[in-house]
């Protein structure tokens, strides 16, 4: 019997990434919202680490995908299997290029990428504050995009279970899958 849903190590990434990055962006809707001083600076790291966070995330999901044991195909029509892949792809490389065009950010305005306000990620390169400027409104744009995505994606999930009623959010749901060996 094929799997019915996805590892456990799949959907703790899941879920986490789920996590942290309404976190890192609910983080930065705060830190424009507060004066200068130590609780802005406080909130501001922590939307820094946040995005840290998603990116090594990410990239141990990437890294984990090819090994996963993976659940029998979805079934759906054509064009939604098609849309599936498409969000898929962009929210994999929302979650990639968001968290870096951050650090470039950073990076490019002479500044550290700030870890826990335990240290930070010193910038590899010489400052550039024009840059900085590009690469900011970029990191803004698409973290907007990818929230959309990924409530569109999870609208799609809903859509799936209460009006197609065909169980694929049971995927990334935890629980003992009847199909696992």
């Amino acid at each position: 019997m094929p799997r019915s849903r996805h590892d456990l190590l799949t959907l703790s990434l899941h879920w986490l990434t789920a996590l942290l990055v309404p976190l890192a962006y609910l983080a930065i809707q705060v830190t424009e919202m507060l004066p200068r001083g130590a609780l802005k600076t406080q909130v501001y790291t922590a939307h820094q680490t946040l995005g840290v966070l998603v990116l090594a995330v990410t990239l141990v999901r990437l890294a984990w995908r090819p090994f996963a044991p993976k659940p029998g195909p979805a079934e759906m029509p054509g064009a939604m299997r098609q849309a599936s892949t498409a969000v898929h792809v962009l929210l994999f490389l929302g979650l990639l290029a968001v968290p870096l065009l951050g650090m470039l950010t950073q990076w490019l305005r002479g500044r550290g990428v700030e870890m826990f306000g335990l240290f930070a990620l010193a910038p590899p390169f010489a400052a550039d504050r024009p840059m900085a400027r590009s690469m900011k409104e970029a990191h803004e744009l698409l973290a907007n995009a990818l929230m959309l995505l990924a409530l569109l994606h999870a609208m799609a999930a809903l859509f799936h279970h209460y009006v197609m009623r065909d169980g694929l959010i049971r995927r990334m749901l935890p629980g003992r899958d009847p199909g696992a060996a």
